[in-house]
């Protein structure tokens, strides 16, 4: 966690659901009160934009969130970052 930078998350908006913040804010809450920010980049077909989530919400990132998010938004769309030492 020292070290990761922040997780970035790609959503298209083909991929939301009517169940979908309910599935994220299940995943994220587990971790939630981090020091690793969340962002999320968003797309539809007329735009793109980054959204960078309350600092509230960073997380701590564990191999358990990893794999939370990959299975809801596919493991091509959760990147951690992390900070060159």
């Amino acid at each position: 966690e020292r070290f990761a930078s922040k997780l970035r998350l790609k959503v298209n908006a083909d991929r939301i659901t009517a169940d979908f913040q309910a599935l994220l804010r299940q995943a994220l809450l587990p971790a939630k009160g981090g020091l690793c920010p969340v962002f999320v980049e968003y797309q539809n077909q007329l735009a793109r934009t980054e959204l960078t989530f309350a600092r509230e919400w960073s997380v701590t990132p564990s191999d358990e969130l990893l794999f939370a998010l990959s299975a809801l938004l596919g493991p091509e769309n959760v990147t951690l970052h992390f900070d060159h030492v």
